[in-house]
């Protein structure tokens, strides 16, 4: 993209700029959530968590037009977010491997959050706004995904 001129460097600074990568990922992740769920038929799991992954990307590219959040916030709160939904779906029978993976999502979060703050990247503000908007569209996407799932076909 650097190289076409869409954007100025590969860290993409700007909001302008984050845009158009953001689009493309959803328009791929959209056609890929329709593939494997219509045509290859993969498990409810990887399906939720897919359209779960889109609809945390698409939140964020709302938000992004108003403006700068931190994507690395927004990319591991909507993990913890998708984490925690299976956790609660699991609740009769608990999987040690969701907690696993929830604490270590947690401990990264705080380490990359640290991370950017410390690089000057971001402001306080722009990093608890994407945690807090990765957390809750990941969380309300994977709902939003099981419910769609389990009362609606696709074609």
């Amino acid at each position: 993209m650097q190289r076409f001129g869409v954007v100025k460097s590969p860290q993409m600074h700007h909001r302008e700029e984050r845009a158009f990568a953001l689009s493309i990922m959803i328009l791929s992740l959209a056609i890929l959530c329709y593939l494997l769920i219509v045509k290859v038929n993969v498990s409810t799991a990887l399906s939720i968590s897919f359209c779960a992954v889109t609809i945390t990307l698409i939140t964020a590219n709302i938000a992004n037009f108003v403006d700068k959040i931190s994507l690395h916030s927004v990319g591991l709160s909507g993990l913890i977010g998708i984490l925690y939904y299976f956790i609660r779906e699991a609740e009769a029978e608990p999987n040690i491997i969701l907690f696993d993976a929830f604490g270590i999502s947690i401990i990264l979060l705080g380490v990359v959050m640290t991370a950017r703050l410390y690089l000057k990247a971001h402001t306080y503000y722009q990093i608890l706004t994407g945690a807090v908007i990765g957390f809750l569209s990941g969380f309300g996407g994977a709902l939003l995904s099981a419910h769609f799932l389990q009362h609606h076909t696709l074609i």
